[in-house]
C-alpha cells in the first residue's frame, strides 16, 4: 500500500491528508480547511441554516422535512388525478 507523505494526498481536493507517525500508533489526520462553508437556506420554509457537518443539508429540521415530501406527495397525486387550481374536472 502506497501512502503520500509529502502532505498532498495523492489525488485528494482540498483536504490533504497528514501522516503523523506518533509512537506505535501511527494515527492519520486529515487537515481542517480554513475556508468558512456558506450558510445555505432551508429548501422548504426559506430560514437560513448552517451547513451541517458534511454540507448536505437540505431542510432545516426534521419537521420541514416532512412537510416537504407530504407537499411533494399531494403535487404527484394532483398531476396524476388531472386537478388543476385546485378544482376537480
Amino acid at each position: 500500500m502506497t501512502t503520500a507523505t509529502n502532505g498532498q494526498g495523492a489525488g485528494l481536493d482540498g483536504a490533504a491528508l497528514l501522516l503523523q507517525d506518533q509512537g506505535q500508533g501511527g494515527r492519520v489526520e486529515r487537515a481542517r480547511s480554513t475556508t468558512a462553508r456558506p450558510d445555505s437556506y432551508c429548501a422548504h420554509c426559506g430560514r437560513r441554516m448552517s451547513p451541517g457537518r458534511h454540507g448536505r443539508r437540505r431542510y432545516c429540521s426534521n419537521g420541514c422535512r416532512q412537510s416537504a415530501y407530504k407537499r411533494r406527495r399531494r403535487v404527484e397525486a394532483a398531476a396524476v388525478e388531472g386537478v388543476t387550481d385546485g378544482h376537480r374536472r
